[in-house]
């Protein structure tokens, strides 16, 4: 978790250097209900009348390969060979679902997919096919390609969406890590935590009084 968000906040500082039109929004961390059952998270989207366009964001070291049939994300670091869900597939997942999302809306608007790597220790030994992979130091260059573009949307259907997301995103509750890991909640310690002291309490706390 915390590699994922420096990784956020190391692309973050470049694009603030991306010289943007009046109108445009990044929102970030989006979580968007968009069935009863379904939704959008996405790490960050940038939104402006022209595109919008889908930020995946990776802080990954190491040589990192996209495999095919199946779809995995291999990397190979210290003699050690981890897979990871496939974050193309993840990205062409969410921008199908916000292209419908954006149907129903009746706005018609291109949408641009990046898989980004934050680490200048990534090396990419096999690219995605379907997505352009960017390092996260050239994003602006890349961002920048596309605000070249004309636009598509007014300025009020611009401000209507833009709206739509704010108003519509709801907080990402993630899974409890109960159901992530094999713990046994019987060997789990539990109680009040002092606020002060961090000790294990009933009622007051014997350390500090609190």
């Amino acid at each position: 978790m915390e590699a994922g968000y420096a990784g956020e906040n190391f692309v973050d500082n470049f694009l603030k250097q991306i010289a943007f039109s009046k109108h445009y929004a990044i929102l970030k961390d989006l979580h968007l209900p968009i069935s009863d059952s379904g939704y959008l998270q996405l790490d960050t989207i940038i939104l402006t009348p022209k595109y919008l366009a889908i930020l995946e964001i990776k802080n990954i070291r190491g040589k990192i390969s996209f495999q095919r049939n199946p779809d995995q994300l291999i990397r190979e670091i210290d003699d050690e060979i981890t897979a990871f869900k496939c974050p193309e597939q993840q990205i062409i997942r969410n921008a199908q679902k916000l292209t419908l999302l954006l149907n129903s809306l009746k706005i018609q608007l291109p949408v641009k997919n990046f898989i980004v790597f934050a680490s200048t220790k990534t090396i990419v030994a096999q690219p995605p096919k379907q997505v352009r992979a960017v390092m996260g130091c050239d994003i602006a260059t890349h961002i920048n390609s596309l605000n070249v573009l004309p636009d598509v949307l007014p300025v009020n259907k611009f401000k209507h969406l833009l709206n739509y997301f704010t108003v519509n995103a709801t907080e990402f509750i993630p899974k409890p890590l109960s159901h992530i890991y094999p713990l046994n909640l019987k060997e789990i310690k539990r109680g009040l935590l002092c606020a002060k002291c961090f000790q294990f309490v009933e009622g007051s706390c014997s350390s500090c009084g609190t």
